[in-house]
């Protein structure tokens, strides 16, 4: 009887540990799956900033369970490495674009090239503004306007011309007072060999003994909303629109990192625990923040050291493009919504973005009395192991955080702000830890490790990320 019933005491406690064993691995796989994976977050509405995929995400469906194999086969780069996530664990807020690249796998490209090269092109743009006045006429139907952009315009197109009023059935023009505030339309019927546009107003002044239209008077820089086509009964085809995409490229650089410990210093006393795996772990972090200043700062480089060529990258500094530019003591609740509405408006980027801050624009913005705005609200996320400051407005959604490297740089007033969807890493080799043996020929009486990977970072889509500047 005590056998047996010590039998049913081993497989109790034996259920027992089956049952915490799979809960444990379920947590996790689910911090895994919140720390490794930001698209949903960044394209799901109803995703979070914890990377929970909302009701009705994308993803592959497989059934089964899930394993090393099919995660691999049906979603590749959701794994990561084992160094890779030990590292990313290490002081993430010290390097936030070393922890967002290594965070984002699906971001990851293997290349076979020390070179790289990258093309994006953004949506094209939806405003314009009128180049040359045009004086105005109430007998002509159609008149030529010059724009400073035609190609964003094709046959058969309508525009909306902000802050010009159109007429209404009574040939009376609108106001932004009066009762009829319709912007006046122009349809585009062609264009000159010189590129300006041949219009027709749609909404305009009726020419006095005719049912067309003429068209008031457009000021020079007069904004220009590109609108939908419409095209005539028998036409069965438009001006058709090629966007060309523009081309960057980059080094790949050979980052090191190399630890040496002797016999003599691991057989010595010590007043505190101090052993290879702590000398580890701190060069790591100096090996992270190196890292950091070339994925910033870096400039593309080839020099012949000798007889072999040293590869240098280029940091993300030199492939903005947008900047806002604010003065001393200008941050309020305007600054703010103009900031968002540059950053969201005009481009094809994520809703969230992530703002890196030097320490002095991130005291001005800080200074800002968000309890007096109704439009903006603020509160804290913590992602990738880092907690970041989230400021909500119409417009989108800003990460926060102070990026000490800016200060450190002398740019304590500057910010960047940056989509992570279209930060990638162009891997040339996966990051990898060798034991180098130089003990056996003679070098040297040590336990040596050396951490390498040869990589870049390139920043798609330009007009996705935008640098804040202070202003002299």
């Amino acid at each position: 009887m005590k056998t047996i019933k010590n039998k049913e005491n081993f497989k109790w406690a034996a259920m027992l540990f089956v049952m915490l064993v799979c809960a444990l691995f379920g947590v996790m796989d689910g911090s895994a799956m919140a720390a490794g994976d930001l698209s949903q977050t960044m394209d799901t509405p109803t995703g979070d900033a914890t990377g929970i995929a909302g009701d009705g995400g994308s993803g592959t469906h497989v059934t089964g369970g899930a394993g090393i194999d099919t995660a691999q086969a049906n979603a590749p780069g959701l794994l990561l490495s084992q160094l890779d996530q030990d590292i990313v664990q290490i002081l993430p807020y010290k390097t936030p674009l070393d922890t967002i690249m290594r965070s984002l796998p699906s971001n990851k490209r293997i290349t076979n090239s020390i070179e790289v090269k990258w093309a994006s092109v953004d949506i094209k743009p939806f405003t314009d503004t009128v180049k040359t006045a045009y004086a105005g006429s109430t007998t002509d139907q159609s008149f030529e306007l010059e724009v400073n952009n035609n190609q964003i315009f094709a046959k058969s197109q309508t525009i909306a011309v902000v802050g010009i009023y159109g007429y209404n059935d009574a040939g009376v023009q609108g106001s932004a007072g009066g009762a009829y505030k319709d912007y006046l339309k122009l349809y585009v019927a062609d264009k000159t060999s010189a590129g300006k546009l041949v219009v027709y107003a749609i909404n305009g002044g009726t020419i006095a003994g005719t049912f067309n239209k003429y068209c008031p008077a457009i000021a020079a820089g007069t904004t220009l909303i590109r609108l939908g086509r419409a095209a005539k009964e028998k036409d069965i085809k438009t001006e058709s629109y090629t966007a060309f995409p523009q081309t960057e490229t980059n080094y790949c650089q050979s980052f090191k990192c190399q630890v040496e410990v002797t016999e003599w210093y691991k057989r010595h006393d010590k007043s505190i625990a101090w052993d290879k795996e702590d000398i580890e772990r701190s060069a790591i972090v100096e090996y992270k923040m190196e890292i950091e200043t070339s994925i910033l700062y870096g400039s593309k480089g080839k020099l012949l050291i000798g007889d072999s060529y040293v590869y240098l990258c280029n940091g993300i500094l030199h492939y903005f493009e947008k900047s806002f530019e604010y003065g001393t003591g200008t941050w309020d609740h305007a600054k703010l919504v103009d900031l968002s509405k540059e950053t969201f408006i005009g481009n094809a980027g994520s809703e969230k973005r992530f703002f890196l801050m030097g320490a002095d624009l991130m005291a001005e913005i800080s200074k800002i009395d968000y309890q007096k705005t109704k439009d903006i609200s603020v509160d804290t996320k913590v992602v990738w192991g880092i907690t970041w400051s989230e400021i909500r407005t119409n417009f989108g959604t800003f990460y926060c955080m102070h990026y000490p490297m800016l200060d450190e740089m002398g740019l304590s007033g500057e910010g960047l702000i940056i989509d992570p969807e279209y930060l990638f890493k162009y891997v040339f080799e996966e990051e990898n830890k060798k034991t180098l043996d130089l003990k056996s020929n003679g070098e040297s009486n040590v336990d040596a490790s050396v951490t390498t990977e040869v990589f870049c970072a390139a920043l798609k889509y330009p007009q996705c990320h935008m640098r804040v500047q202070l202003t002299a």
